[in-house]
């Protein structure tokens, strides 16, 4: 998909995290907020998101969590881009499952939860017969499973509702852009769908 970028972090919208919460005004805000890579690798950090994400929501606000990958995750998914050997980038594979089903059990999730079928679309991809190495789609839509991982299993953990942010966002592309680079660091434009709001956090 020329001109849209396939990695890219990952948001959801977050209602389930309050008991009964209150209907929201049409005219209610959105807050965003974004964590990288080291405050969704552990249980202790996934607990703050979820209190940070329910006290802005019980202050009247509509509340979007972006998320990174698991640290180190993105790099890992960018070697086994580079790996010519099936059984290789498999055996990778094996122990991102295994990274992430620890996780969702520290968590509490159920063994067979949503984020499984990024895990399973990811082995699908790296399963692949030939080295698609040259191929930027088949590049981006890998890195991407690192966010898609992510912000599913912290979508299962926070009762909220999943967004893929690759159906929101629209990127354009630059002057003298090179194909890799609107394929894997795309710029992205002012519209998105869900409105508009302002940044209220961080944590990295």
């Amino acid at each position: 998909m020329r001109g849209q970028r396939q990695h890219s972090r990952v948001a959801f919208a977050c209602d389930a995290i309050v008991s009964e919460p209150l209907p929201l005004p049409v005219s209610a805000p959105w807050i965003v907020l974004k964590f990288g890579g080291t405050s969704v690798s552990t249980t202790a950090r996934w607990k703050t998101i979820r209190d940070l994400a329910a006290a802005r929501r019980a202050e009247g606000a509509r509340v979007l969590v972006v998320v990174s990958a698991l640290s180190g995750m993105t790099d890992t998914l960018k070697g086994v881009c580079a790996e010519l050997d099936v059984t290789q980038r498999l055996a990778v594979w094996a122990r991102i499952e295994s990274r992430h089903a620890a996780l969702a059990a520290a968590l509490g999730l159920a063994p067979e939860a949503a984020w499984r079928t990024q895990l399973q679309s990811l082995h699908a991809l790296l399963a692949q017969a030939a080295s698609p190495q040259g191929a930027l789609p088949w590049q981006a839509a890998v890195m991407a499973h690192g966010e898609l991982l992510s912000s599913a299993l912290g979508a299962d953990f926070l009762g909220a509702h999943w967004l893929d942010a690759r159906g929101v966002l629209h990127a354009h592309a630059q002057p003298n852009q090179s194909e890799r680079v609107q394929r894997l660091s795309a710029t992205p434009g002012n519209r998105a769908g869900c409105g508009r709001g302002r940044r209220a956090g961080a944590a990295r």
